[in-house]
């Protein structure tokens, strides 16, 4: 029986090392491509007013916004983040045309129910209550978070559309 042998000098000595080099930039780009696309069309939020962590970005600025949808927002508030700009994504409760009313503190889009509003925040601030009835006016919605204690369009009023920066999808 014959001893296999390797050769280790010419042309073909090389192109184990080539095959890898190569296989690394490829696994360096496609990890790259992966990257960029999770950055920008996944996001992350922490906040207890949505109940999904996970969102795929969607439509950019959406002309329109439709019940249900969730919206990505910016607002200035002087409760929350020190009067500074911030970004916001809630769910669109009730969009143009649709009936919003308000009794008590209990909303409704239609006859459906949303929510209660509350007296204050959970540091003790009051809070003022945005009254409505009749139908969202057109190119507004009434952007609501999933936690009943959501600080969203109970105390600070309809959303324009075209404040909308982009339409989110919950993944999980």
């Amino acid at each position: 029986m014959s001893t296999p042998t390797v050769q280790t000098s010419g042309k073909d000595a090389i192109r184990p090392s080539n095959r890898r080099y190569a296989a690394a930039i490829v696994f360096m780009i496609v990890g790259t491509l992966a990257g960029w696309t999770l950055e920008t069309h996944l996001m992350v939020t922490t906040s207890p007013s949505l109940k999904y962590r996970l969102y795929y970005r969607g439509e950019v600025a959406p002309k329109t916004v439709h019940n249900g949808d969730y919206i990505s927002f910016q607002r200035i508030d002087p409760l929350i983040n020190g009067g500074k700009k911030f970004a916001a994504t809630k769910r669109a409760a009730c969009v143009e045309g649709e009936n919003l009313k308000v009794v008590g503190f209990d909303y409704y889009c239609g006859v459906k129910y949303l929510g209660t509003g509350r007296d204050h925040l959970h540091d003790g601030r009051k809070l003022q209550h945005f009254v409505f009835n009749g139908p969202i006016p057109k190119g507004k919605f009434f952007a609501f978070g999933d936690h009943p204690d959501s600080y969203d369009s109970r105390y600070w009023g309809f959303l324009g559309t075209e404040e909308a920066t982009e339409r989110v999808i919950p993944l999980i």
